[in-house]
């Protein structure tokens, strides 16, 4: 047979970018777009998807920088704003730990293990209970990052979370010491514990929506959407005046200063369509400089789920708008007759073509 070999070289390709995709268990960034300088080996217009992972060099060219992403970029390089939550959903023999910031929930840890039952003196129930406890207890001092985490929220359907707490205390006093994993030397100040429907992921909504819990993060950016979409719901059901949503719908609010909290999907900042996606950019510009909250949720958090649910935007109103049971919202783009302006400039922009980039971005990247 005869014999293969393979070379890896390094190069720096110039990419339009057509599409993002983002895996949060690897924590990678994959774009997929077509070359557009000269290079050896990757041909001109060529269709290249190149992964991106943490301390990997980029470049970053867009023909105009809103200031939806200029905010989020300061942001997300901002560590003083980056305040996270810690949640593990327990129940017998299941796990679950996610990491929650304003972005979204990431599952960094799944525990599962099987548990026998009490049966008579020689069950080794407690046995596989403690191994259990142990593992669940690892993975949290393994992903929690105390200098970033300020709380750890452990919840449960049963009895089991607080026999966690129990082991988790027992551990701590156990363990004390400057060697002592930092979790455990801060001692239980940082956890929290509540009641949950389950031990899965979508347990989290409600969660975060309990009293206990929210009052021990409201400093977060995250405990704030989720007040703010509470407090829409509740408005919708009791004063549905004074609440909004889909995009004609709150437009023709903002036209009329009436504003007070702008809720909006950060998907919609991520339309194919360019006219589309700056109407969305200037309608949260409007409502800052008319003193309004502008809030983004992301659609990887548990609460952007939900807003997207909504069409992506929503608001809660100043004073009530009786006049919005009279329109007829088609769920189309931002602003009645500006809508069809918009259409057609997006259709000449495409050309009749196929569909247009999803954004006027060229990255310079290293993939090694």
């Amino acid at each position: 047979a005869g014999s293969t070999s393979s070379e890896m070289k390094k190069m720096v390709l110039t990419i339009q970018v057509k599409s993002v995709d983002y895996d949060a268990r690897t924590d990678l960034l994959r774009f997929q777009g077509q070359n557009k300088s000269e290079n050896p080996h990757v041909k001109l217009g060529q269709f290249h998807t190149i992964e991106f992972g943490l301390n990997h060099k980029m470049s970053v060219w867009k023909a105009r920088w809103d200031s939806i992403f200029m905010d989020r970029v300061k942001e997300a390089t901002d560590p003083k704003k980056s305040a996270e939550i810690a949640v593990l959903l327990i129940d017998a023999g299941i796990a679950n730990l996610f990491l929650l910031t304003a972005s979204l929930a990431k599952d960094v840890l799944k525990v599962e293990q099987a548990i026998p039952k009490r049966r008579g003196p020689f069950s080794n129930h407690d046995k596989a209970v403690v191994r259990f406890f142990g593992s669940v207890l690892n993975g949290l001092i393994q992903h929690v990052d105390t200098e970033v985490i300020k709380c750890v929220v452990v919840a449960g359907p049963g009895f089991t979370k607080d026999d966690f707490m129990t082991f988790v205390e027992k551990e701590s006093q156990g363990k004390g010491g400057e060697k002592a994993p930092e979790l455990l030397r801060k001692g239980l100040g940082m956890f929290v514990v509540a009641k949950a429907s389950s031990a899965h992921r979508p347990a989290l909504n409600e969660l975060l929506s309990d009293p206990t819990v929210s009052s021990r993060i409201a400093n977060t950016k995250a405990s704030n959407q989720i007040r703010a979409l509470e407090r829409f719901y509740s408005t919708l059901a009791n004063a549905p005046d004074k609440a909004c949503y889909g995009p004609k719908h709150v437009r023709f609010a903002v036209e009329r200063g009436a504003v007070e909290i702008l809720m909006l999907a950060d998907g919609l900042f991520r339309s194919a369509k360019t006219r589309e996606r700056r109407n969305y950019v200037d309608l949260a510009e409007t409502c800052k400089n008319t003193g309004a909250e502008v809030l983004i949720f992301s659609d990887m958090h548990v609460s952007g789920e939900q807003l997207k649910q909504l069409s992506g935007i929503a608001a809660l109103l100043k004073y009530p708008l009786p006049e919005l049971d009279e329109l007829d919202d088609d769920g189309g783009n931002p602003g009645g007759a500006r809508e069809n302006v918009a259409q057609a400039e997006d259709e000449e922009d495409e050309g009749g073509g196929p569909q247009a980039p999803s954004d006027d971005l060229f990255g310079n990247f290293d993939p090694t």
